[in-house]
């Protein structure tokens, strides 16, 4: 039996660059609708039968939606999820700026992994169901109490830091899977791998090549390439190599088992 998709109210710039990815997979996995301001937010709900699962805020930059419009949205839909998608700009918030309290804050590059095992509509409570008052640690953690779907097949790892391969390997065992340290030059393993992990940066022309060295070589592997806080240009120059996704570092272990699950599929 199917599980029926959850309803979910996009508010903000649903056409600004860094939020394609998100809004293409809320539109492929869930009955969306979509406004531009909390106004007609609010005059939609009002016009509605019944409460939408989730409202996502897409702020582009600090300051576009203000806290008393986050506010007016909470009290107009109390039931739903309450989540911000962010742009890059809003990365510093945290530390500079004011966040709005008791919203779950999701960055562009994080969104499409994070939705996948968080935006769901069954009996299993995630982290983003939790009270508002919950913190981001309480929220990892409990994301990270429900263990992963048991998996199987070997990940081979490109990185040049031993101490990224163990973790990373020891993230895939959890999961099921075995796993294999490579190079770009050294890639044979690659060949018989279910999806291969690449840890670098995408800053220089040489990390480019090594990516289509990767891809040429295991055309038909998937590639999921993980950066340091990645910029619009890093993730489009990943996907032109040839990766099927691109993750941030730091990650969340469960955005990394739902990548692989879904490119392994």
């Amino acid at each position: 039996m199917q599980t029926c998709r959850p309803s979910v109210l996009l508010v903000g710039a649903i056409d600004f660059h860094e939020f394609r990815g998100a809004v293409g997979w809320l539109r492929a996995h869930t009955q969306l609708d979509a406004v531009r301001t909390v106004a007609e937010a609010v005059e939609r709900c009002e016009n509605r039968q019944a409460d939408w699962h989730t409202i996502v805020v897409a702020q582009s930059r600090p300051g576009e939606f203000m806290q008393r419009e986050v506010d007016q949205l909470s009290r107009t839909m109390p039931l739903a999820q309450l989540i911000a998608l962010l742009g890059s700009c809003c990365e510093g918030e945290t530390r500079s700026g004011r966040p709005w309290p008791g919203v779950v804050r999701v960055y562009w590059h994080q969104f499409v992994a994070r939705a996948a095992t968080e935006l769901r509509r069954d009996d299993t409570a995630t982290s983003w169901q939790l009270p508002r008052t919950a913190s981001d640690a309480e929220r990892t953690d409990h994301a990270l109490r429900e263990r992963p779907q048991r998996a199987e097949g070997l990940i081979a790892i490109c990185t040049n830091q031993a101490v990224f391969f163990d973790a990373l390997a020891s993230a895939c065992r959890v999961a099921g899977y075995s796993s294999v340290w490579t190079t770009s030059e050294h890639a044979r393993s690659a060949q018989d791998a279910v999806a291969l992990l690449w840890h670098g940066q995408l800053r220089a022309d040489s990390e480019f090549q090594q990516l289509q060295r990767l891809t040429a070589r295991s055309p038909r592997t998937p590639l999921i390439v993980l950066m340091g806080f990645p910029r619009y240009d890093h993730v489009q120059r990943a996907t032109a190599a040839g990766a099927a996704a691109v993750l941030p570092i730091p990650l969340q272990l469960s955005d990394l088992w739902s990548t692989l699950r879904d490119v392994t599929r």
